[in-house]
């Protein structure tokens, strides 16, 4: 399973406190993205961005969350 994948969005319209992104090469698909998570945009930029997986953070967050479950089931 891919950790990592990279593509470009291209910025169609912003609106609001959205920007309205078109992503991948084909521009099919779209979403509506929070503008305080985007650099200063304007229509027609094009966006690279990287999405990784941090298994290691993950696993720490799940281990933390295992862990309290077991200290409320031992006080009840």
């Amino acid at each position: 399973m891919k950790q990592e994948i990279k593509f470009k969005a291209i910025v169609d319209r912003i609106e609001g406190d959205k920007g309205v992104l078109l992503l991948g090469e084909e521009q099919d698909d779209s979403v509506d993205f929070p503008k305080n998570f985007l650099p200063d945009i304007k229509e027609g930029d094009i966006l690279n961005f990287k999405i990784s997986v941090k298994s290691r953070k993950t696993k720490e967050a799940k281990d933390k969350v295992k862990e309290m479950i077991e200290k409320l089931k031992a006080e009840n």
